[in-house]
């Protein structure tokens, strides 16, 4: 089972901190966002490793944009195919 991207955005918001009234969406260019950083990307990562069971690497990050992509690319992984 794999969380919806709601739960995903929930998730995301978490680890980054922010406050709900922030309001991530599935849109949300995260490389712009002001608390983007290496501690953001290490608990991203933490999270999507433990919800899906991959391990999504910087170069998973660097092809990305949005969030909407990074969701999609963790779906792909978890199903055993390469983005």
């Amino acid at each position: 089972m794999h969380m919806e991207i709601k739960e995903f955005l929930d998730e995301i918001a978490d680890a980054l901190e922010m406050p709900p009234e922030e309001g991530l969406s599935a849109e949300t260019d995260f490389k712009g966002l002001s608390n983007w950083d290496s501690l953001a990307v290490l608990k991203v990562t933490s999270g999507i490793e433990i919800e899906y069971g991959i391990l999504l690497k910087k170069a998973d990050y660097q092809d990305c944009r949005t969030l909407q992509e990074l969701y999609e690319l963790a779906l792909l992984r978890k199903q055993g195919r390469d983005a």
